[in-house]
């Protein structure tokens, strides 16, 4: 595993499927964001979700956040909560 010799890790996001789910490739930018974290760095999770499709809806009837899963998928994976910060505002890859 790579030691860092940063501050933060970027990982972009890049959608749900219609279940909330990221997709594979969401996934894999994930995972590639932890093999360099070492407990020390910040994780930045990019993206809330994108103006071209409405975003996949939970049972409650509210919007999944992109960011928020992936947080998620962090957090299941040892990611210390306090170093996860999400970008929650843009909409696309300009806005990150």
């Amino acid at each position: 595993m790579p030691k860092s010799n940063f501050d933060a890790i970027i990982s972009p996001c890049g959608g749900l499927d219609e279940r909330g789910m990221p997709h594979p490739w969401v996934t894999r930018r994930l995972e590639a964001a932890l093999q360099f974290y070492t407990g020390k760095e910040f994780v930045l999770v990019l993206s809330r979700g994108t103006p071209y499709k409405p975003p996949p809806i939970d049972k409650s009837g509210f919007p999944i956040d992109e960011s928020a899963v992936s947080a998620d998928y962090l957090l299941r994976r040892v990611v210390d909560p306090k170093k996860i910060l999400l970008e929650r505002t843009s909409l696309d890859t300009i806005g990150n």
